[in-house]
Formats: C-alpha cells, sequence, structure tokens
C-alpha cells in the first residue's frame, strides 16, 4: 500500500486574476508505467501575483506491481535514484482526453525539486 507526500503548488502570474486548481482535480502517482497511487486535491487558489502551496498525500491499495519492475524500485531506491511519474488532471474530458500536467520525481526529493509543466492533453 504505498503512500506519497507530495506538495502541491499554485501560483498567479496575472495582476488582476488569481490561479486555482479545481475540487475535482486530482494526482496520481506511477512508475516506470505502472499506477502506484492517487489522491484527490481539492480546491486551491493563489490571489494575483501570489503562490500557495498545500500537502498532499496520494495513496495505493493492494497495488499489483509485476515483479520485474519492483525489482528495479527496489534496486533504483537502495541507490536513492527512484523516479517516479507525478500527473496532474484536471476535471472533465474531451473524446476520451484529460487536460492536465506531468511530470517526474526523485523519491526523496525536496521542496527545491520542484516539477512545472505545461498543460497537455492525456488519453485516458
Amino acid at each position: 500500500d504505498p503512500t506519497f507526500n507530495l506538495t502541491l503548488g499554485v501560483a498567479s502570474r496575472n495582476y488582476e486574476e488569481s490561479a486555482c486548481v479545481d475540487q475535482d482535480t486530482f494526482v496520481e502517482v506511477a512508475y516506470r508505467g505502472v499506477p502506484l497511487a492517487s489522491a484527490t486535491v481539492g480546491r486551491l487558489c493563489a490571489g494575483p501575483r501570489m503562490a500557495t502551496e498545500r500537502p498532499v498525500v496520494a495513496r495505493g491499495e493492494a497495488v499489483h506491481v509485476p515483479e520485474t519492475v519492483m525489482d528495479a524500485l527496489v534496486e533504483e531506491m537502495r541507490q536513492g535514484a527512484a523516479v517516479f511519474d507525478v500527473a496532474l488532471k484536471l476535471p472533465g474530458e474531451i473524446d476520451g482526453r484529460r487536460l492536465g500536467r506531468r511530470c517526474r520525481v526523485r523519491a526523496a526529493a525536496t521542496a527545491a525539486a520542484m516539477c512545472t509543466s505545461d498543460l497537455y492533453w492525456m488519453d485516458l
């Protein structure tokens, strides 16, 4: 049952408008294409020219990880080199696709190891 402690940050570069993450936005964590954990983010807003962040705990339950993937994960964790894919998925879909952001994060990354990315369309 994997658990990931993440920090979600939102910043507005606009002088007049806030930037928000919608209530139904969720985050998914995967390793080598294997989904491990997810969490609903909840609404988070930053006022004009402001930034804010909040902790998000993504959890998985009875996750099946293929043996070869598990072996690679164990070895990379031992070396301190495991890299996880984190996807922030926005609510709603169009033609079986969802708007979101994806990045790669090292295990035990510090707050200085921030991940930013542009929005893109993900196949569901």
